[in-house]
């Protein structure tokens, strides 16, 4: 005799922010006020990216005005790269950026802790928000991959910027590994913001950067060279869109059942464990939206590993899988993080039931 398919649901939570940022890396002024006035009403765009190529052809205060008289979005200056030199030229550049207009400034301070601290203090007495970078795109940047930099200076320019008060930071879209060692060595925290460059011809996968709370896209050449810049945004709005889902299960006749229905729902598959203790290892670096979760495991049973995992991100949508047919099971799991619980066997019917809560 087949066994019901019970389930039980506690209400949604918050997600994650995501939104672009166009890279403005043009000469064209026509060019400029074409793209801003097509892409200012679209509320997935946070703000704008200037840069040199801008600044040094116009100056940068008809630069901002320019924009301003069409979008009253964000205007972010990005020296390519600032704070290199000495710490008292950091008050220079602060008034220069205030008396242009720029809302907040990107600093890359790689020339020591000294001018770090100048050039941040400069900008924050300019009431400008300070992000920083310190870990670019391209290969052969830090010595670890064949660079100038050492890794450990990397880290302890995050540090010392957050422990400045510095919330919004700089991190490449192609090197997701070092980003999330960084997140970890720094101790950075969902408060925190992070643009990325890397999307488009670099090959940055923003999936891979689900430990981030609120993350902005830098895009450059992608953007600049679409066709219809509006359609081209609303394509890159419906791939991060796309909720990621992670299946735990000891079985792998179950995992692939979830899997055969996933394409039903437009799911990504971010990562399969097999044992809770995987499982934990690939949450803290995917941060899926939807986890389906068997109770009983072996190394680490599921509901340990659902109540570790609503500590991380108590957003995260679990649904709770097993064969374990009793009412106070179910309510443990919710009880425990999750938010809903389906009985093996289950049909179709029952895992769209679970799935379309969160879709």
């Amino acid at each position: 005799m087949q066994k019901q398919s019970m389930i039980f649901t506690r209400g949604p939570m918050k997600g994650k922010i995501r939104k672009i940022i166009p890279a403005l890396d043009i000469t064209d002024l026509n060019q400029l006020k074409k793209l801003i006035k097509k892409i200012a009403d679209v509320d997935f765009v946070y703000g704008y990216k200037v840069g040199f190529t801008l600044g040094l052809t116009y100056g940068l205060p008809k630069i901002v005005d320019t924009i301003k008289s069409i979008s009253d979005k964000p205007i972010i200056y990005d020296h390519q790269k600032a704070a290199t030199d000495i710490p008292d030229t950091g008050k220079l550049f602060a008034k220069v950026m205030k008396d242009s207009g720029m809302d907040e400034v990107i600093l890359f301070p790689q020339a020591g802790p000294a001018t770090l601290e100048g050039w941040v203090k400069a900008l924050q007495d300019q009431h400008l928000k300070v992000i920083v970078g310190g870990i670019m795109t391209h290969p052969k940047f830090v010595v670890s991959e064949g660079g100038f930099i050492t890794d450990e200076s990397i880290s302890k320019i995050y540090s010392m910027s957050h422990s400045m008060g510095v919330h919004s930071f700089v991190v490449p879209l192609t090197k997701p590994d070092e980003t999330y060692n960084l997140y970890e060595q720094a101790k950075l925290d969902d408060k925190c913001v992070f643009y990325s460059p890397g999307f488009g011809k670099q090959g940055g996968d923003e999936a891979e950067f689900g430990f981030l709370k609120t993350h902005y896209l830098i895009i450059g050449r992608s953007l600049l060279e679409a066709d219809n810049p509006v359609e081209y945004i609303e394509l890159v709005r419906k791939k991060i869109a796309t909720k990621k889902l992670m299946i735990v299960d000891d079985s792998s006749i179950i995992r692939r059942i979830i899997k055969r229905h996933v394409d039903d729902y437009h799911l990504e598959i971010v990562g399969e464990a097999s044992n809770g203790e995987t499982a934990l290892e690939i949450f803290r670096r995917k941060r899926p939206d939807i986890v389906t979760m068997d109770i009983v495991m072996p190394r680490l049973d599921g509901l340990s590993v659902i109540r570790e995992m609503a500590k991380i991100d108590r957003d995260v949508k679990i649904i709770a899988v097993t064969s374990l047919a009793d009412k106070a099971t179910g309510i443990e799991a919710i009880k425990s993080g999750a938010k809903s619980f389906v009985i093996k066997p289950f049909s179709a019917d029952k895992l769209q039931m679970a799935f379309s809560k969160f879709i």
